[in-house]
């Protein structure tokens, strides 16, 4: 009976280990991705709104905002310049289960601190 205990264990630890860095990591790159095309949405809407407004910057960042936010992204930074708005945004990271509470526990945050990610692109005001 404990042969068998250990056999099980054996297997166990190491595919729970290799299913919670599946996961985590899927959900980390799923997010970077989702992101990618969050940012580059609100850069190209607040270039249409630069445009669309004469060259009003507070009505081109509430553009690019009011999207990101739409897809649970936030803009933190906002500027125009080379006839381009370039957008900076950021995320949590959601579903992962064991890397957000490590990383918290290395870096002594409370263990509900989120993994964000963060993305910036830019989009030609014509």
């Amino acid at each position: 009976m404990l042969d068998l205990l250990k056999r099980l264990l054996k297997i166990a630890i190491p595919a729970a280990i290799l299913v919670v860095t599946v996961n985590d990591g899927g959900r980390y790159l799923q997010a970077q991705y989702e992101l990618g095309n969050i940012t580059r949405d609100a850069a190209t809407a607040s270039a249409e709104a630069y445009r669309r407004f004469g060259g009003d910057r507070t009505e081109s960042w509430r553009a690019g905002e009011v999207l990101a936010e739409k897809f649970g992204a936030t803009v933190y930074g906002f500027d125009v310049a080379n006839e381009r708005a370039h957008v900076w945004t950021r995320m949590p990271v959601t579903g992962m289960w064991v890397a957000p509470r490590a990383i918290a526990v290395i870096d002594k945050k409370p263990a509900e601190t989120p993994i964000v990610v963060e993305m910036d692109d830019q989009a030609l005001i014509q």
